[in-house]
């Protein structure tokens, strides 16, 4: 669903209001968090890969934000109507740390080491 709603032409999308309090970036924050999230607790809860399961934090984390940059990179030279902004990266970045901290809150700090 993310990559779908990034990827989605933009032609009708609301103009660019460059903040990281606006809708656009809460979006990211939450959609990116959320991603974060599920990917940490799918990693820490598998049990076939200890390397994997260790490298958790680190291995989410690189894949989130080089996700959202590859989509930046997509929408700012294939997808009509829409572009690359900074912002955007930014904001995927604030998600992926409000992400670790749900996780944290959930099950501890003890169980990203």
């Amino acid at each position: 669903m993310l990559i779908a709603l990034s990827l989605a032409p933009g032609d009708e999308m609301p103009q660019h209001v460059v903040s990281l309090f606006a809708f656009d970036k809460l979006m990211h924050w939450f959609f990116y968090g959320m991603l974060t999230h599920l990917w940490l607790v799918g990693l820490k809860k598998q049990y076939v890969y200890s390397w994997l399961k260790r490298k958790a934090l680190l291995v989410v984390v690189l894949g989130v934000i080089v996700l959202g940059i590859i989509i930046e990179l997509i929408q700012g030279s294939v997808i009509s109507g829409r572009y690359f902004e900074i912002w955007d990266i930014l904001a995927n970045i604030i998600g992926c740390l409000m992400g670790i901290l749900l996780f944290r809150f959930i099950y501890g700090k003890e169980s990203l080491v």
